[in-house]
């Protein structure tokens, strides 16, 4: 099955599922952001990744979900509102809210939905006291689905960090964003993209709160470093903040050999033995996530 997805920043690119294969193209070469903190409309509590917007949407088949995952800080927990973005005149289109039970490691059973609109463009505040939806354990879904081919484009969070709960809905099945790779970028979708979707309701002693959307909790990646005379080899799981520095048998760094960020994949760095005189000395490796060593011992000056 292949679908098309159109994404207004400068990529042309195809994410594959397993079992379904999304094409992406570039319709705008558009790297505008946005501010919605704007007087006349309604504000959502925005986390500090998402502050400056990037200009994003897709273009969904009717059917087609988008949700976040959410876990309430006391229960009962009752959904009040819920908050989307739309881009430009797309913000009028219907589209459905829906709120789902949580499934075996995806969104499971539907609770409830309505069919909404929004009356601004950007991020606006829904009602949904009216769905009666009411958590009493755990953690819940809530998902946009598209009505109309026409929209509206939902917007997403396209700056770091990343990795809201997030998945998408298509033909029955639920895909996670971490699933989901991006050929052509590195890493997952979720480390590309995050869903603006919010949720304020009202729990026991804490009364209305916003919602932060649940995290997902990666596994530390798998880093690897190896160093020959002249020449340090490492690898990278996923798109990161990379120091290599130099450090010697007492612990006192060196020099920093390489800063700054790496897409996935092996990587190599030339650097110069021959003024290092014969000892132990280590090569460090820190990204945000881990530290790697590796140690040569030098006999000889080369």
């Amino acid at each position: 099955m292949k679908r098309t997805f159109s994404l207004t920043v400068i990529y042309v690119l195809i994410w594959v599922i397993p079992g379904l294969t999304i094409s992406i193209t570039d319709i705008g070469n558009t790297s505008n952001t946005f501010q919605f903190r704007k007087a006349d409309m309604d504000t959502v509590t925005l986390q500090a990744d998402e502050e400056g917007l990037g200009w994003w949407h897709l273009e969904l088949d009717p059917g087609d979900r988008m949700g976040v995952k959410y876990t309430p800080p006391s229960y009962p927990f009752t959904v009040l509102e819920a908050a989307y973005g739309a881009l430009g005149e797309t913000y009028d289109q219907q589209c459905k809210l829906c709120f789902f039970q949580d499934g075996t490691e995806s969104p499971g059973k539907e609770i409830a939905h309505k069919t909404v609109a929004l009356d601004y463009a950007w991020v606006r505040w829904v009602d949904a006291s009216d769905l009666n939806v009411v958590i009493n354990s755990g953690s819940f879904y809530v998902a946009v689905e598209l009505v109309h081919t026409e929209g509206p484009f939902f917007e997403y969070d396209c700056n770091r960090p990343l990795h809201h709960s997030s998945w998408f809905y298509d033909d029955g099945t639920w895909y996670s964003w971490e699933q989901i790779n991006v050929t052509g970028m590195s890493g997952k979708l979720g480390d590309s993209v995050d869903m603006i979707l919010r949720v304020k309701g009202l729990a026991p002693d804490a009364g209305i709160v916003e919602l932060e959307p649940d995290l997902v909790t990666d596994p530390v990646p798998e880093v690897t470093i190896t160093v020959s005379s002249g020449v340090i080899r490492y690898t990278l799981p996923t798109y990161a903040d990379v120091e290599i520095s130099l450090w010697d048998a007492s612990g006192r760094r060196l020099e920093t050999l390489y800063s700054g960020f790496e897409e996935t994949g092996s990587h190599s760095l030339l650097w110069d033995s021959s003024r290092l005189p014969s000892g132990t000395y280590f090569f460090c490796l820190n990204t945000p996530q881990v530290r790697k060593t590796a140690k040569v011992v030098m006999t000889s000056k080369h």
